[in-house]
């Protein structure tokens, strides 16, 4: 059930992302009128990023989380894993944000090569973030029964 949900989730979220850009009047956003009303030097692309990553990482999470509340038979499951995924999604940007700051040069191979790399390392930091959140979540559920059966 987890990749189901999660692929429901991810494709739910990118089409809620497309309908909301197209269906916004482009007078209520226009990008250059932000730019020109931010300071100078502002990273406005990585915020609009940022703010799709945090809308992914909300319908994910939710949907993950009431999953392993079903499973786990906890309600509190769904606010521990969107917790878990907005933190996972504020790491990979920053991290992400880091990187972009540094030019990337060279071939056709060295941009795929620095591209597979920086997926690999957003996996492994939203992947140590969320797997802690499962242990955490585990450990004290196991506590809680352990405390119910004494």
């Amino acid at each position: 059930m987890w990749i189901p949900v999660s692929t429901g989730a991810t494709v739910v979220a990118y089409l809620a992302i497309a309908l909301w850009q197209v269906t916004v009047p482009r007078t209520v956003i226009s990008v250059s009128a932000i730019g020109a009303s931010l300071p100078p030097g502002f990273p406005l692309l990585q915020v609009i990023f940022a703010l799709f990553g945090i809308a992914v990482a909300v319908v994910v999470g939710l949907a993950q989380g009431m999953l392993l509340a079903r499973v786990l038979r906890r309600r509190s499951a769904v606010g521990l894993w969107l917790g878990a995924n907005l933190v996972g999604a504020v790491l990979v940007g920053i991290v992400f944000g880091i990187r972009l700051m540094e030019p990337v040069t060279g071939s056709d191979a060295d941009r795929t090569a620095i591209f597979l790399s920086n997926t690999l390392i957003d996996a492994v930091l939203y992947a140590a973030v969320t797997g802690a959140a499962l242990v955490a979540f585990a450990r004290r559920g196991t506590e809680v029964s352990a405390r119910d059966q004494a």
